[in-house]
C-alpha cells in the first residue's frame, strides 16, 4: 500500500517539479533562493496531502527520484550563490538547512488549524535563513575567510591549469578553513 501511495504522491510532485525546472535564472541567485523557497511553501499548503506523503514520515531508506531530482536543482542554485561568492556556509550544509527549514515550516504551518494560520511564519524563517547561510554583500566587499574558501571551492572546477592531485589537495584544505568555526 506504501508503494502505491509514494507513487500517487512522486505524481502530483512532478507537475511542481517541471514548473521549477522551466523557470530561467536571474542574475540575483539569492533572489532565486528566495522564490524558489516561496513556491516549496505554496506547494505544500496548497497540496497538504501529497507534501504530508512525501516529507511528513522521513524514511532515509526509500528516497523517491523526484524528490532527488529536486535537491539537485537545490544544488545548482547554491552554487550558484557560492560562484557569486556569497555563501557563507558549505554548499552540503546550505542544502541541509534549506531542507530543514523549508520542510519544517511547512509541516508546521499545516499543522495549525486554517483559520489561525501565520504564513508569515514562512517569510521570517525564510529571511532568517537566507542570513544564515548568505552573506549577502557583494564578493568584493568579502572579508570573512569561509566565504572566500567556499566561493574558491566552488570555482575550482573552472580552473584548468591544476593536476588533479592538486585540486584534490586543494579542495581538502579548502574544505577545513570553510568549516572552521
Amino acid at each position: 500500500m506504501r508503494g502505491l501511495l509514494d507513487a500517487v504522491a512522486e505524481y502530483g510532485f512532478i507537475a511542481a517539479f517541471n514548473k521549477k525546472k522551466e523557470q530561467k535564472p536571474s542574475p540575483d541567485p539569492i533572489d532565486d533562493l528566495r522564490k524558489a523557497w516561496d513556491s516549496h511553501i505554496t506547494f505544500g499548503l496548497e497540496n497538504p496531502v501529497l507534501y504530508v506523503l512525501m516529507f511528513g514520515e522521513p524514511r532515509p531508506e526509500l528516497s523517491l527520484p523526484i524528490i532527488e531530482k529536486s535537491k539537485l536543482l537545490l544544488a545548482e542554485l547554491i552554487h550558484r550563490i557560492a560562484v557569486a561568492g556569497q555563501l557563507k556556509v558549505t554548499e552540503t550544509r546550505a542544502a541541509e538547512l534549506i531542507y530543514s527549514f523549508s520542510s519544517g515550516i511547512v509541516l508546521s504551518l499545516l499543522a495549525m488549524p486554517e483559520e489561525i494560520r501565520d504564513t508569515t511564519l514562512s517569510f521570517d524563517a525564510r529571511e532568517v535563513l537566507v542570513a544564515a547561510i548568505t552573506n549577502n554583500t557583494p564578493p568584493e566587499k568579502v572579508a570573512n575567510i569561509g566565504s572566500v574558501a567556499i566561493t574558491m571551492q566552488a570555482l575550482l572546477p573552472s580552473v584548468p591549469s591544476l593536476s588533479e592531485g592538486e585540486r584534490h589537495l586543494l579542495k581538502e584544505l579548502l574544505d577545513r578553513i570553510s568549516n572552521q568555526k
